[in-house]
């Protein structure tokens, strides 16, 4: 299989895993009745594949029945775990855990078959934490640029308040609120853009559930605070620890 090939096929299946989340989250119905729909709907369709193009035969011996069953079990108690943490919490949360399965089935597969536990992918799977701890702390690293280079435009202005009298605390209460606003209006203007998304793939899911959709607004509305809240603490600490360094 060409490289180019095995690439596509990876990111269609990382955007398939995203869409499933987002469907999970504006699905209204339960997540056993969720696992329920997709498992029927997935055996429909292997069904007539095997029948129409493999010609496969669909009597297997009951060994083998009973292995497919185990590994049925084990994926269903996946997805009921999956749309379980996304109705929750929320869809970050959801596909959050789900990055980190490279790290468990390191440590658990070795149990399951009697082997020793191979240290590349232990590594491998804390690649995967660092890679989720790196994302989580983008947001914050940016805020603290941002501040940096906003004192470095205004230095001259925040010294003279400095020498006037004015506590750390009060300048750096002002200049973060500042940041604060802009983050909350990059928020707005985020959750503005992605509603319309949202709506879209709420209706092409229409059709098979019937009206038991709804749009995540609560969780949209919370963005913008919580981009301000994060963005507020981050420039008033970065803002704190420069005010203190000075004589």
């Amino acid at each position: 299989m060409p490289r180019s090939s095995r690439t596509l096929q990876l990111n269609l299946l990382v955007l398939l895993l995203a869409t499933t989340t987002v469907l999970g989250r504006l699905i209204s119905l339960p997540a056993t009745a969720m696992v329920a729909w997709r498992t029927f709907l997935a055996m429909l369709g292997m069904g007539l594949w095997m029948l129409i193009w493999k010609k496969a035969p669909v009597r297997i011996p009951p060994a083998l029945a009973c292995k497919f069953l185990g590994v049925g079990s084990v994926i269903g108690l996946h997805w009921l775990l999956l749309f379980a943490s996304v109705q929750v919490s929320n869809i970050s949360i959801g596909l959050t855990g789900m990055a980190s399965i490279s790290l468990f089935t390191a440590l658990t597969e070795p149990l399951m078959e009697g082997r020793r536990i191979r240290m590349h992918e232990i590594l491998l799977g804390l690649l995967v934490l660092g890679g989720l701890a790196l994302v989580a702390g983008v947001a914050a690293a940016m805020v603290a640029v941002a501040t940096r280079a906003g004192i470095a435009a205004r230095r001259a202005t925040i010294l003279i308040l400095h020498d006037m009298g004015a506590t750390d605390g009060t300048i750096a209460r002002r200049f973060a609120g500042r940041i604060a606003w802009l983050a909350g209006l990059g928020a707005v203007l985020g959750a503005a853009a992605a509603a319309p998304l949202l709506w879209l793939l709420g209706g092409l899911a229409a059709p098979l559930l019937g009206d038991t959709l709804t749009m995540p607004w609560p969780a949209l509305a919370a963005l913008p605070p919580a981009a301000a809240g994060i963005a507020w603490a981050t420039a008033h600490a970065t803002l704190r620890l420069w005010l203190r360094s000075l004589p």
